[in-house]
């Protein structure tokens, strides 16, 4: 369970944007491969598979959402 938290913790950590996330989620995903918890499986893997999507998503973009100076859409 102390495993799980600090893996938890620490991709908290990673959604604060910032460049240095690509390095960091793949020691990130290499820490949680080698914890041996099954529930994180899936979730590792669809991050790799992933991996151009996740990283534009916003880990290291500082606004994936909206680009600085520009308008809200309106829906």
């Amino acid at each position: 369970m102390t495993a799980l938290t600090r893996l938890t913790g620490e991709f908290a950590a990673l959604l604060t944007p910032a460049k240095a996330n690509d390095d960091k989620l793949t020691q990130w995903i290499t820490t949680a491969r080698a914890s041996g918890l099954p529930h994180l499986h899936s979730f590792y893997n669809g991050l790799e598979l992933d991996r151009a999507a996740v990283m534009s998503a916003g880990l290291t973009l500082p606004s994936a959402m909206r680009a600085p100076g520009r308008p809200r859409r309106r829906r």
